[in-house]
């Protein structure tokens, strides 16, 4: 695999970001865990293979755009109580982000 099959920096930020809000609120993605029980992937997963910042799969930059549909539940302008973001504000995060998530969309497996 070539180097387009790494997710940009602002993905591996927003990655970064997400596992540190996610460890100190305790929300926001499934861990590994939780998912394997849903049978679904976890958001800590995704977030630590942006971060390693090797190449991704075909099937998990796929995944990454079909998260799309958890959009709407970034919100990052609502605080909750404890001053923190909400948990789909994290989970978006942890998938890399606007960044991420449209790399991915626009992803073309093509020369």
């Amino acid at each position: 695999m070539d180097k387009k099959y790494i997710p940009p920096k602002a993905a591996v930020i927003n990655a970064t970001l997400g596992l540190k809000l996610r460890s100190k609120y305790h929300r926001g993605g499934l861990s590994i865990k939780e998912a394997l029980k849903q049978g679904i992937d976890s958001g800590v997963t995704r977030a630590h293979q942006i971060i390693s910042e090797k190449p991704l799969s075909i099937e998990i930059i796929k995944k990454m755009a079909r998260f799309n549909r958890h959009r709407k539940n970034f919100r990052p302008e609502i605080k909750l109580k404890d001053g923190g973001p909400t948990a789909g504000t994290i989970a978006w995060l942890l998938w890399g982000g606007d960044e991420g998530i449209n790399w991915a969309l626009n992803f073309k497996d093509t020369p």
